[in-house]
């Protein structure tokens, strides 16, 4: 029950769940990734979740506790913008080419070569193992 179903208001600011509760604004929440970011939420909880039939397939929260929900605007903003550039006829064209002109290599190199990780460590150490291995690819479509 992923709240993208939901339908939101957002002149009230809430969304209204599958079993058509309220789940209203409660507070703005910060958190700090492991890399140091700092990320704002803005957490919704339900009005009441305590008899609701679909409480099974909507939240794993203990009985007593209504289903909050952590929504991001920013990150929001640039999934859609993800979504909208993955799904253009331009991006699809270009997956459709790569399908055909990269993934066989690849799929050569990784499945008769075994090249599935590098051996060394180091940048210089790690582009030259790459070379060898894509080289080899190379000759191997090199007439005699």
């Amino acid at each position: 029950m992923h709240r993208d179903h939901w339908e939101y208001r957002a002149a009230a600011e809430f969304f209204i769940c599958l079993n058509q509760r309220k789940v209203s604004f409660q507070r703005y929440a910060y958190r700090t990734d492991h890399y140091g970011y700092v990320r704002d939420f803005k957490v919704y909880e339900c009005e009441d979740c305590s008899d609701c039939p679909l409480r099974t397939q909507c939240t794993t929260v203990e009985l007593g506790k209504n289903r909050k929900i952590f929504y991001n605007p920013v990150w929001e903003e640039l999934k859609q913008r993800a979504r909208q550039i993955l799904t253009s006829e331009t991006t699809a064209t270009i997956y459709r080419r790569r399908k055909i002109d990269v993934e066989p290599v690849f799929r050569h190199v990784k499945a008769l070569l075994e090249f599935t990780r590098f051996r060394l460590r180091g940048l210089p150490k790690v582009a030259t193992e790459a070379k060898l291995y894509f080289m080899a690819n190379n000759m191997r479509s090199v007439p005699i």
